[in-house]
């Protein structure tokens, strides 16, 4: 059986490394995305791929919500911090744009509430 997955994987391995060289040697246009804005990044190189209108100035998208939300409940679950732990807000946080909470700049407030 073991003989089996061995060349398997490099088969597997072969074909990765064919991809990534036409990937890399290929030039595409950039894709049509029903967004205002947006930035393609290649997770390999770090290059930009594409943009279009890449400072656009946006409300924070969903996903960021909850990977925000993510590291707090990670942190929490390490004991870095705690729920009752309060958290000042800076002036630049409170005058975002964007922002749904009504607190006071520089006023601290618990995690619990931040998480709210």
């Amino acid at each position: 059986m073991m003989q089996l997955l061995i060349p398997s994987v490099l088969v597997g391995a072969a074909a990765l490394f064919a991809h990534t060289c036409i990937a890399q040697t290929s030039t595409q246009a950039a894709p049509q995305i029903a967004a205002a804005s947006y930035v393609l990044i290649d997770l390999t190189t770090g290059s930009t791929l594409a943009t279009s209108d890449p400072t656009l100035a946006r409300e924070p998208a969903s996903l960021t919500i909850l990977m925000t939300a993510y590291v707090v409940f990670q942190a929490l679950k390490q004991k870095n911090i705690a729920l009752t732990q309060n958290v000042p807000v800076s002036p630049k946080a409170w005058k975002a744009e964007g922002s749904l909470m009504f607190i006071e700049p520089n006023k601290p407030v618990t995690v619990e509430v931040l998480l709210r």
